[in-house]
């Protein structure tokens, strides 16, 4: 049976649980769980929007997976991109928490002392990072093939794809009004690729957890 996006969610679910039941305080697997966290939180949405025949803005969703599942390759396969990834992402979170405080209506006192916010406003003018693009990071960790398949399509469903581009232009058109409900057709759609998705990211996530091992790259089948 096919992996469905209910199964990625419940199993990462899992697996986060068995980390936080036995925390290994090292910077790979602390990125490892804030990785699988975001599988299983981006796994709920796309459930939830799939349940309702949202498939394109699950497929946000879906893409948001994809690019954890490369992130999660990246950060295992040597400590140092963890380092790195740990690096990025407090560097990340100063320069955007003082753009807000900045430019929006957003007071800096008005969080405790000891918050997260106030220590990241501190270090607000650190110098930002590239990460690399998804292609790169496929190539890197690879997965080119998995990548050459899958990302294409996330990408055109993500921007409005064709089904449903065409599918508005010849509404619009012909004058009648632009469909914004739900698509079966989309929906089967997004339950195929939620499935090769979800296998390979559920493979990695696992497979670290259960062996402390990096799972070898997905192939499509």
């Amino acid at each position: 049976m096919a992996m469905t996006i209910e199964d990625v969610e419940q199993r990462a679910g899992r697996v986060l649980n068995a980390q936080l039941r036995n925390p290994n305080r090292d910077v790979q697997d602390a990125m490892f769980r804030v990785l699988c966290a975001r599988v299983v939180k981006f796994g709920n949405a796309a459930s939830m929007l799939r349940s309702a025949g949202y498939a394109e803005p699950a497929m946000v969703m879906l893409r948001c997976i994809y690019e954890t599942y490369l992130w999660t390759r990246w950060i295992l396969i040597d400590p140092k991109n963890a380092q790195q990834y740990w690096d990025i992402g407090k560097r990340e979170a100063a320069r955007l928490t003082g753009k807000m405080v900045g430019q929006y209506e957003i007071k800096i006192r008005d969080f405790p002392k000891d918050s997260h916010v106030r220590q990241a406003y501190s270090d607000r003018q650190a110098k930002s990072i590239d990460l690399p693009d998804p292609s790169r990071l496929a190539a890197t960790v690879g997965v080119q093939r998995l990548h050459d398949a899958v990302y294409p399509l996330l990408s055109w469903m993500t921007h409005g794809n064709i089904l449903s581009l065409g599918e508005g232009m010849l509404a619009s058109t012909n004058g009648q009004s632009v469909p914004t409900g739900a698509s079966e057709l989309n929906v089967m759609l997004f339950d195929v690729m939620a499935a090769r998705v979800g296998e390979a990211c559920v493979e990695i996530l696992e497979t670290w957890s259960e062996r402390h091992e990096v799972a070898p790259p997905f192939i499509w089948k």
